[in-house]
């Protein structure tokens, strides 16, 4: 058995796994609130948000603080609201994270905000 063989079946310790989640929950609701931000230049507002998802204001806003944990489906909901797509990719540890890995605006919205 390899080296990389036992790595592979040895526990990860929970630390490790728990900064790996902080990580990628900070990650994603920076970049939630980065889209929301962009969002707010073509007049969208948190009131429009939750008109479209069918939820009280006072969620979306908790959401977009980085309130709770909130679920990929009431992200990608959030995104979709805004116009936007969330993008999940894996990719192997040893790859360096995407310097800019961001929740980007439908061809539609984008057309759209640059008209207006």
């Amino acid at each position: 058995m390899t080296r990389n063989d036992r790595s592979r079946r040895e526990r990860i310790p929970e630390d490790v796994l728990a900064e790996h989640w902080f990580d990628i929950r900070h990650a994603a609701y920076e970049e939630l609130l980065q889209a929301f931000h962009e969002a707010q230049k073509t007049g969208l507002r948190q009131d429009d948000i939750a008109t479209r998802l069918g939820r009280d204001k006072g969620f979306i806003s908790r959401c977009l603080r980085g309130e709770g944990n909130i679920t990929l489906r009431t992200m990608s909901n959030i995104a979709r609201a805004m116009d936007c797509r969330l993008d999940v990719r894996l990719t192997p540890l040893d790859t360096p994270p995407r310097a800019n890995h961001r929740l980007e605006l439908a061809p539609d919205a984008r057309k759209q905000a640059r008209s207006s």
